[in-house]
């Protein structure tokens, strides 16, 4: 066997991107996209909370006879679809002040209740019912206490909350981790190992998912239950939200203890003084190398085919002394050339590079 000294790819390894970089940028432009959706919906879950409270608050308003001013409809069409959407003007007095509105609700208009129908039935000098504000009668709807649809928009703003808030923190995460490790999220084991999850980590997006779905379902269940009074309905749309911050703070717990359970965790024992390379997908079982065999990592292009396509991953390479010979062996592949290196260095800076005399020989793993 011909021995030589293994010159640690100096060309390579010196020639490599700087840790973080790009991926830093993409990471922080990404999640800074989301962290505005994030500020929309909060917007829009205030507003549309509001309204949805103000409906129901109509629960308590007094009863007067109004008449129809004007009343008509207006037609929309799109490809396979035409609405009529119903528009009224109508006055009412209180005491001796007469007033004039424009409102059906503060929330959903209801186009089963007011569409071409009832305005038809609901012309000029008809008698309407209207409901108003013993407090502010200028305040008045033609629709007392919510239906189901009420809720919609303020269930899907908040569902959008909790998905936008769990992919900017998901984001953020991976924030955190470029400039050392890639990206890839960093579990301390305990006092003496750490490793980095080699599989897709989404506890931040688990937990938003469960959370908005959980939203969605119990706010447009308070619509359609239509508890009796105003505090029994205040009170159950603060029970769902209550109740879905929990769930997507149990699904995230869940999916984080997951992740350290079944994820292929590449991990670096600083007291036995070893690295542990997870089993691959190809059925490589799990290595254990240490550290004074490992002679340095690089970065290098490697094609995969999937189906008809080939792809090309930037993928972190170790060559570690294993039975008296040379091996290389793939750590993992990443998304990036930067994230790669990112890896690469967080890795030779616990593990360290060593110079070993032999001869290298073809790829394992």
């Amino acid at each position: 066997m011909l021995i030589r000294r293994l010159r640690a790819r100096r060309g390579s390894a010196a020639q490599s991107p700087e840790p973080g970089g790009s991926s830093v940028k993409y990471y922080r432009d990404i999640s800074w996209f989301f962290l505005l959706l994030c500020v929309i919906a909060v917007g829009f879950t205030a507003w549309w909370g509001t309204q949805t409270i103000r409906q129901a608050s109509t629960l308590g308003y007094a009863t007067t006879q109004g008449v129809v001013m004007d009343s008509y409809t207006t037609v929309h069409r799109s490809k396979n679809v035409v609405t009529h959407a119903a528009h009224v003007q109508y006055k009412y007095t209180v005491g001796e002040r007469t007033h004039i509105s424009q409102r059906f609700a503060y929330a959903h208009d209801g186009p089963e209740e007011y569409d071409k129908d009832w305005v038809d039935a609901h012309q000029s000098g008809a008698a309407v019912t209207v409901y108003y504000d013993p407090s502010n009668p200028q305040m008045s709807v033609l629709r007392q206490g919510i239906m189901w649809q009420d809720p919609i928009a303020f269930a899907v703003s908040l569902a959008a909350l909790f998905l936008s808030g769990g992919i900017v923190g998901w984001f953020r995460s991976k924030l955190r981790n470029a400039d050392h490790a890639g990206g890839l999220p960093v579990v301390q084991l305990d006092a003496s190992r750490e490793a980095v999850s080699l599989t897709p980590s989404t506890p931040w997006i688990m937990g938003g998912v469960a959370g908005g779905v959980q939203a969605l379902v119990g706010t447009i269940a308070v619509g359609a239950v239509a508890p009796g009074t105003f505090a029994m309905i205040v009170g159950a749309l603060a029970a769902v939200i209550v109740a879905s911050s929990l769930v997507a703070v149990g699904a995230y717990r869940v999916a984080g203890w997951r992740r350290r359970r079944v994820s292929r965790l590449l991990v670096i024992d600083h007291a036995a003084e070893t690295l542990t390379i997870p089993a691959s997908k190809s059925g490589v079982p799990a290595k254990t190398y240490r550290f004074e065999d490992v002679c340095g990592f690089e970065i290098e292009k490697v094609k995969s085919r999937s189906g008809r396509n080939i792809y090309v991953h930037d993928c972190v390479i170790m060559t570690v002394l294993e039975g008296g010979a040379m091996v290389r062996v793939q750590i993992h592949a990443l998304g990036t050339d930067t994230e790669a290196a990112s890896l690469s260095s967080w890795l030779a800076e616990r593990v360290g590079t060593r110079d070993i005399v032999e001869e290298p020989r073809a790829m394992a793993g």
